[in-house]
């Protein structure tokens, strides 16, 4: 028998004897009938196809192989060195997957092939300093804007508002991604530097002095923080108080009221020495610290969200209250692909900012359609309340409220502003084949109805 052939057939005293099936290497299948090992037939048809080659040796001799298992064995070797060159390509762009993404996302894509020349793994480039991005090539500027957002990233629960909350005068807030950088544990409620600060803070915020001192601190805090110049803050500072002082019976009686107007202003960190990453609204900066859960600052931000959750949080029924039409809110911005499978169909999370939505739609879309049209993925929140929360306040949500006293300009945005550290629990998360900014991905949430009642230690959303 030649290898490959098979023989089907009964077997007398270790002789073929009897009728027999036999299929030859090149798929030939023969029957014959044996006599004590003997078929004349049988060894007319073998010799036969012996002596004619094969197709499949033809067609390989043809293509300038010695035989079929010559190319056989020649294609194996092709297919290991294909699957070995893109298993070192895939290993390729995971080394250097967040050195990609932080430079084209800040339009500096061409000093990728610089950064991988250096060897600059998403590993190193965490360690990296202003002085040694700069001795890749990049300028004063650029290696700052590349520092700010490594320290951005230096948290594993990074959230980013992509626009439709984030709060006032834009309810949009500062867009930064989650971090693998980081190789800490993942950071939760109850181990952040916010809940430490929040419970040692005072219940309530009574004067104006305390409200102030609180921003001036903050902001004076940041700028430090990010190497930002101290005049920069000092002079937010001064207009914001300037636009509080245009409502002088809120600082009077009602600072919580000051306060949330305060968070709706649209006062931005500038001047000379400010990178672009920091010139952003004081409720963008409010959330950019909250995100990184900064520590330096922690202390004068609490003060500022325990003043504006006192509008926030709901404790009592009242018919001024107002409620979400059809019980949902909406909130529209971006959504990296690498972070929807965290918004798995049943996932419960919190976010570690301010979250604003808005009972409109269309703001909404404002945010998702500026998120398609600046190269993102757009996305459009639907936030789903008990409906029966709109008259009983056992099933309300405890943990947002209209921003009804706004400075001038954003009225219009009915904004329905959650706290920090709320709970939302995923309903369905729909990815359109083809996405547009009429047809964004769609992710349904539920609210909890009192994050006082859910686990501290609940995973914190790596985008929103």
């Amino acid at each position: 028998m030649n290898a490959g052939d098979v023989c089907d057939c009964v077997w007398k005293a270790g002789k073929r004897h009897g009728a027999c099936r036999y299929t030859f290497f090149n798929g030939e299948v023969y029957a014959c009938t044996f006599v004590d090992g003997v078929c004349k037939e049988f060894d007319a048809r073998q010799a036969a196809v012996r002596a004619a080659p094969d197709a499949a040796s033809v067609q390989a001799r043809a293509e300038g192989y010695a035989s079929a298992a010559a190319k056989a064995e020649a294609q194996a070797a092709a297919k290991a060195e294909a699957i070995a060159a893109a298993a070192a390509e895939a290993a390729e762009r995971a080394k250097f997957s967040h050195v990609t993404d932080i430079l084209q996302r800040l339009g500096l894509a061409s000093f990728l092939p610089a950064f991988k020349k250096e060897d600059v793994s998403n590993d190193m480039l965490a360690t990296m300093t202003v002085d040694e991005l700069k001795g890749i090539g990049l300028t004063l500027g650029n290696a700052k804007k590349v520092r700010l957002e490594i320290d951005a990233l230096a948290s594993p629960a990074l959230a980013a508002g992509g626009g439709g909350g984030g709060g006032g005068g834009g309810i949009a807030a500062v867009t930064t991604a989650t971090s693998s950088l980081c190789l800490s544990a993942p950071r939760t409620l109850a181990s952040s530097n916010f809940l430490a600060a929040h419970e040692a803070a005072p219940d309530t915020v009574k004067k104006q002095h305390e409200l102030f001192a609180a921003i001036d601190g903050f902001l004076a805090g940041m700028c430090r923080h990010f190497g930002a110049p101290a005049a920069a803050a000092e002079d937010l500072f001064l207009r914001l108080q300037g636009e509080s002082f245009e409502n002088p019976q809120e600082l009077l009686s009602q600072i919580q009221v000051a306060a949330t107007r305060i968070w709706t202003s649209t006062q931005k960190l500038q001047g000379k020495g400010v990178d672009d990453a920091l010139n952003v609204e004081f409720c963008s900066l409010i959330n950019r610290a909250l995100r990184d859960d900064i520590a330096a600052v922690m202390p004068h931000l609490v003060v500022i969200v325990r003043a504006i959750n006192a509008l926030c949080i709901v404790r009592r029924d009242s018919k001024s209250l107002k409620f979400p039409p059809n019980a949902v809110s909406h909130r529209g911005g971006a959504l990296p692909r690498q972070h929807h499978a965290f918004f798995a169909v049943g996932c419960k999370y919190r976010v570690p900012m301010y979250l604003a939505t808005s009972f409109s739609e269309d703001k909404a879309y404002e945010f998702w359609y500026r998120a398609f049209a600046t190269g993102q993925v757009p996305v459009h929140w639907v936030v789903h309340f008990d409906a029966r929360g709109e008259h009983n306040l056992r099933y309300r949500c405890k943990n947002v409220n209209l921003v009804e006293k706004t400075v001038k300009g954003v009225e219009d945005e009915q904004e329905f502003l959650f706290v920090p550290y709320s709970v939302f629990t995923v309903m369905s998360i729909t990815v359109p084949a083809k996405i547009t900014g009429s047809n964004p991905v769609v992710v349904h949430i539920e609210a909890a109805i009192d994050n006082a009642d859910e686990d501290e230690e609940l995973p914190l959303a790596p985008w929103h």
